[in-house]
């Protein structure tokens, strides 16, 4: 009984680790290897033409909206700090992740792929 209790213990610690890992990785890719805990902001060149996607590293579906398109083509903001919401994400009253603003003031809440982005932005 020992034994299986010990088996059970072992597998319990890996997948911790396992977990712990894959959290670490997000925080690191989201933020671009920055230690701080605050709002992180990634305005590229022209930023003010471009929208803007609020999201979360923890967020699943913010981790896939980034690969479906180019970080150079909007502005990045992330929302979770060590102490809650960013002020910026609350005072744009975000409730869920992704969410896209557009310069003309629409808004987007979910994953869009690039040709839903391209026609969004013609729409401003």
């Amino acid at each position: 009984m020992k034994i299986k209790e010990s088996k059970i213990g072992i597998i319990l610690l890996v997948v911790a680790l396992i977990l712990t890992i894959s959290v670490a990785y997000q925080y690191y890719h989201y933020t671009k290897g920055t230690d701080c805990g605050c709002s992180i902001k990634y305005f590229p060149d022209n930023s003010i033409d471009k929208p803007t996607m609020y999201g979360s590293y923890t967020c699943s579906h913010c981790v896939h909206q980034k690969t479906l398109i180019d970080e150079t083509k909007y502005n990045y903001i992330e929302c979770t700090t060590d102490v809650g919401q960013a002020e910026e994400c609350i005072n744009n009253n975000i409730r869920a992740y992704p969410t896209w603003i557009f310069k003309n003031g629409n808004r987007h809440e979910g994953v869009i792929d690039n040709s839903e982005f391209n026609d969004l932005l013609t729409k401003e």
